[in-house]
């Protein structure tokens, strides 16, 4: 996390769920790295028996008194995978937003590309369309062709 801001400010995390989870200070002199663990029960991962399910305690929610930045990037222990994830704040409360993926084929050994949607309110319906053809998605661990 790091800001443009000169006077510290603190940050609030909070799990999808709102749990209040940690805060920390943050200044463009002082960025912060907070770690998200290194268990696949952590706050940005789910099972594949609940994909494309509602789930309660996953993502974080960032807030602060001034404006900063949050850039969220994954490694394996393996060393051999890797995720960078930059995120959005108030321009992404929006109701209709486009993604685009390298293409990956079929047989491409267990490789994916995934989307995460976090809704801000609850009972929000969440549409996803205009798939290629040959796309499969996993839905609650099976894979599904669209």
């Amino acid at each position: 996390m790091s800001t443009p801001e000169t006077t510290p400010f603190a940050i609030i995390i909070r799990d999808g769920s709102g749990k209040f989870l940690d805060s920390v200070i943050v200044s463009n002199a002082q960025p912060v790295r907070w770690s998200l663990g290194s268990s696949s029960s952590s706050f940005v991962l789910v099972d594949a028996i609940d994909l494309q399910l509602p789930v309660k305690n996953k993502g974080l929610v960032l807030s602060g008194t001034h404006n900063f930045y949050v850039n969220f990037r994954f490694y394996s222990s393996s060393g051999w995978h890797a995720a960078d994830l930059t995120c959005k704040g108030r321009s992404a409360l929006g109701t209709e937003f486009r993604i685009a993926h390298l293409y990956q084929s079929q047989n491409a050994n267990g490789r994916s590309n995934f989307v995460g949607v976090l809704a801000t309110e609850d009972s929000t319906l969440v549409t996803l369309s205009e798939f290629e053809p040959d796309i499969v998605l996993n839905i609650a661990g099976i894979l599904t062709p669209t």
